[in-house]
């Protein structure tokens, strides 16, 4: 079903992704982003427009069909069938950075400190100004956090 209703969901949107081009981001970009907790303005403008045009792609059935392939099976790894993610979790053998941005809305806290319990061995960092994506809203907290964790590690 997502196969199907993917291109035609980036194609009814196509106007509103265009705006993801514009700089500054226009507000309802801004609001769209902060849905998720990142906030737009302060993505830079080559950022913004690599997204657009990444998006953009999608309206190809072949890129649309794989991408909505890939979502489902990390989405079913995670949440129908949890064993095979804690497994993965349990099989991770190299020092581990974990990044979690305070204002995220997708993950929850609670996820976050349940692997930090199964796993005290990884280490978390919690960026207050960051949401869903860290690198895109709060690059520079981002690479200063890996930067302290790979001197400590």
């Amino acid at each position: 079903m997502g196969r199907m209703a993917m291109p035609w969901a980036i194609r009814y949107k196509r106007r509103s992704l265009s705006r993801l081009h514009q700089n500054p981001p226009d507000s309802r970009t801004v609001r769209s982003f902060e849905r998720s907790g990142i906030d737009a303005t302060r993505m830079s403008p080559e950022l913004l427009s690599a997204l657009g045009d990444s998006v953009e792609g999608f309206s190809d059935r072949r890129r649309a069909g794989a991408a909505v392939t890939s979502f489902v099976s990390v989405l079913s790894a995670m949440m129908v069938d949890q064993r095979h993610a804690v497994a993965a979790v349990d099989r991770v053998r190299v020092p581990t950075l974990l990044i979690w941005g305070a204002r995220e809305r997708h993950i929850q806290r609670g996820l976050v400190d349940d692997l930090i319990a199964r796993r005290p061995d990884w280490q978390l960092e919690v960026l207050e100004e960051s949401g869903h994506v860290p690198t895109w809203d709060a690059p520079g907290a981002y690479v200063d956090a890996v930067a302290r964790w790979a001197r400590s590690a």
